[in-house]
């Protein structure tokens, strides 16, 4: 009984004395959290609240922010970053509909006139607001929240029909300022999304490591073939690669799809998956007619900002309904409008995704879409031939609620079909 006692005893110091050694290794650095221990950025903010900051956006939009940004007398813009350090570094709890207004508007004025006169991206400010952002080696919560939100604000609220045609159809004299305008706010929203998917992979990672907070450089990387120049954004010794606006994906996906293959970091479990979310994401932006800026992370995760022809995406809709109708004789394919499968794709529904992108793969090639298209084409022009007052327009130039109108008179020869209204 006394050499039970005994044997407890020294147990019990042997196991204090391990006790002692793993907190003094742990202080030291030596033993790094696991991906639970991390801190998780992503707070849920309330609804009210987010309408609320897009809303005020929306119909009260000014410019530079006082007094995080202020300009001298050369036009030059000053940034009081540890102001905005300050308001980057606060609790969510804490933060008002205001504050988060502030920093909108930083992102969506970050600009700089070049030596052209022509108005572009000021990548250091951007950098340096992405280095503001970091609490040690992860995003804040607030950061996190922006990132969240501006991409959401820019794909809802920026990115809406029918101006943005000019992505899809080119742009004249008139029309190039607006289209540099989308496309530089695409970009800002896919590297904020960009820093934001790194920092996903960081807490997610079975090796996450303590580190300070990285060091942020952006720097334009041009490349012999057009499609494959990028922007990339160095934190610390990882990169995000942020491909610009582009009208299709499918070159960028295909160079990508390659590199995925000779990773000699990726098992072949995770290069199939990286490869089969890569093909998805390219045959997504073929069937929903998307412009996009896409950004990859070094783990070769994807990520875009997306930007929809609306009035192609009309016209498909309805051809799609349509069949969709004849195969299952639900009628309520027969509503169905562009903003219904943009609702379906932001929701992530993958069930009604994948119906789609099924029948995008099987009746591209057929008469089905064909047809449709060029019956509201004969429509369009019957319209414009009739009524010489109005400026005659393409289908392809018209809004997509002027699709809408197409479509019912296709379906109804007698109603009175009014395209004078370009909303």
């Amino acid at each position: 009984m006394k050499n039970l006692k005994v044997a407890i005893m020294i147990s019990l110091i042997a196991c204090l004395i391990i006790g002692i050694l793993i907190i003094g290794v742990w202080k030291m650095g030596w033993v790094h959290p696991s991906p639970e221990e991390a801190p998780d950025g992503r707070i849920e903010m309330d609804k009210n609240m987010k309408e609320s900051i897009f809303n005020q956006m929306s119909e009260n939009y000014q410019g530079d922010p006082a007094p995080f940004v202020t300009v001298n007398g050369n036009g030059q813009k000053i940034y009081d970053w540890q102001n905005i350090e300050t308001l980057l570094h606060r609790s969510p709890e804490d933060m008002e509909i205001a504050d988060y207004k502030s920093l909108f508007q930083i992102v969506q004025n970050m600009t700089a006139i070049q030596a052209d006169d022509s108005v572009a991206i000021d990548f250091e400010a951007m950098g340096q607001l992405i280095q503001r952002g970091y609490k040690g080696a992860y995003l804040t919560s607030t950061m996190t929240n922006l990132c969240i939100l501006y991409k959401e604000w820019v794909e809802t609220f920026v990115l809406v029909s029918p101006q943005t045609s000019v992505l899809f159809l080119g742009s004249d004299t008139e029309k190039k300022n607006l289209e540099e305008h989308f496309k530089q706010e695409m970009l800002k929203a896919a590297m904020l999304d960009g820093i934001l998917m790194n920092d996903n992979e960081i807490i997610q990672s079975k090796n996450s490591v303590l580190q300070g907070a990285p060091e942020i450089n952006i720097i334009y990387q041009e490349k012999d073939k057009k499609f494959d120049n990028h922007y990339l954004i160095q934190i610390g010794n990882k990169t995000i690669a942020v491909y610009p606006a582009q009208r299709t994906l499918s070159y960028t996906i295909d160079d990508l799809k390659l590199s995925i293959a000779k990773s000699p970091s990726l098992s072949a479990t995770e290069k199939h998956s990286k490869f089969e979310n890569a093909h998805i994401l390219n045959r997504i932006v073929q069937a929903y007619r998307i412009s996009s800026v896409l950004a990859v992370s070094d783990n070769f995760d994807m990520q875009i900002v997306a930007c929809f022809d609306g009035t192609e995406l009309e016209i498909r809709v309805h051809a799609y309904g349509a069949d969709m109708y004849k195969e299952k004789g639900d009628p309520e394919y027969l509503d169905l409008t562009a903003s219904d499968l943009q609702v379906q794709y932001a929701s992530g529904n993958m069930d009604q995704i994948n119906e789609y992108l099924k029948w995008w793969g099987e009746q591209t090639r057929s008469s089905s879409y064909d047809d449709h298209k060029g019956a509201l084409r004969k429509v369009c022009r019957n319209y414009f031939d009739n009524n010489p007052q109005i400026l005659s327009k393409e289908l392809e130039e018209l809004t997509p609620a002027q699709i809408i109108e197409l479509n019912k008179k296709l379906r109804d020869p007698d109603y009175e079909l009014n395209l004078s209204n370009d909303s």
